[in-house]
């Protein structure tokens, strides 16, 4: 088990380990290491490494998918049984965090659904077979070009990118629907909904924030206002601060209900 160095040359027998902070990508039977837009939020990403793999080998590729939240790996499990290859994933009804299987079956029709331990065993029976013969399933599989989303007859969203703030441009994996900025950051549509909610719940706790600050300025100034003789002055400047406390109070309720 190793970790990969960028352009280092793939050995059989050899496992690697993906680089924090880096997507591990297949191109020309060597790993590249790439710091490239995040997907899903996540940097390395299995679903890069899943396609990256399946464009370079086929019907050669074995994905594995195992526990785990969310849906990542879905998108590329679905371009490895695109190109050809074997889709394996862990049986959700034991897995700790049935997410990431459940996903993945809902992506694609997989090979194999096994509990964790007879997965080892089937991956040392399929590494000793003869990849079988047969046309990959055709499938608009492919990352979109800076062409394709900026194209007008293109499905462009009413919301934008949570990284980056950039229009998003609306694909499909089969029946997946997936979203990409012009930059490259990629969300499946459960991860872009995680995303806007994080967004909403830092923007809402910003304002709550301004609004505190906003009453304890104003209540100071009273005060000033008040000891140089200014009564009406002050009166109002406390009326700002009632306000805005009412309002961060109102904005506290609200996040209860998110």
């Amino acid at each position: 088990m190793v970790i990969p160095k960028d352009k280092e040359a793939i050995i059989a027998g050899r496992i690697y380990v993906a680089v924090p902070d880096h997507h591990l990508v297949i191109e020309d039977s060597k790993i590249r290491l790439k710091k490239s837009p995040r997907e899903n939020f996540h940097r390395p990403s299995v679903d890069v490494l899943f396609r990256s793999a399946a464009h370079v080998y086929g019907a050669k590729v074995i994905g594995v998918i195992l526990t785990g939240a969310m849906d990542d790996g879905a998108s590329g499990m679905f371009t490895v049984k695109a190109k050809g290859g074997i889709a394996i994933v862990h049986d959700p009804k034991e897995a700790l965090v049935a997410d990431m299987p459940l996903s993945a079956l809902e992506a694609t029709e997989v090979d194999y659904c096994l509990p964790l331990a007879q997965i080892a065993s089937l991956l040392v029976k399929l590494a000793n077979e003869p990849v079988p013969d047969g046309s990959p399933v055709q499938a608009d599989d492919k990352t979109p070009t800076d062409k394709e989303l900026n194209s007008p007859n293109g499905s462009h969203p009413p919301f934008v990118c949570p990284e980056c703030d950039g229009p998003l441009t609306q694909f499909r994996d089969g029946d997946m629907t997936r979203f990409r900025c012009k930059i490259g950051h990629q969300f499946s549509l459960d991860a872009l909904g995680e995303a806007h909610a994080e967004a909403l719940e830092r923007g809402l706790w910003i304002a709550v924030r301004t609004l505190e600050d906003r009453s304890a300025i104003q209540r100071l100034r009273a005060q000033k206002l008040a000891a140089s003789n200014q009564p009406e002055q002050a009166r109002t400047a406390l009326e700002i601060a009632d306000q805005a406390e009412q309002d961060a109070a109102l904005l506290r309720s609200i996040m209860e209900r998110l």
